[in-house]
């Protein structure tokens, strides 16, 4: 459902402007590793869509199966796309 995938995206969105935000609030100096998060929240956020277009056109594994194998089918997929 698009609407649902949209969801994801604006949760990623409201992380990244709250850091942000929080950021802003405090003095830059000694604040390592909290750049990197923001920038990592902006990765997810970059990828998103297309991951979860990727998982809403594969021929998935039921459940059980999936968890049977640690999900690794659908990880090992997953990158394979995302490296194209």
């Amino acid at each position: 459902d698009p609407e649902e995938r949209i969801n994801y995206v604006q949760y990623w969105e409201k992380k990244k402007k709250a850091l942000d935000d929080k950021m802003k609030s405090v003095s830059s100096e000694y604040m390592d590793g909290f750049r990197e998060d923001i920038d990592l929240y902006a990765d997810i956020r970059k990828y998103l869509p297309r991951l979860t277009d990727i998982l809403r056109d594969m021929n998935t594994l039921t459940v059980e199966i999936h968890s049977q194998t640690g999900f690794e089918e659908l990880v090992q997929a997953a990158a394979a796309k995302l490296e194209e």
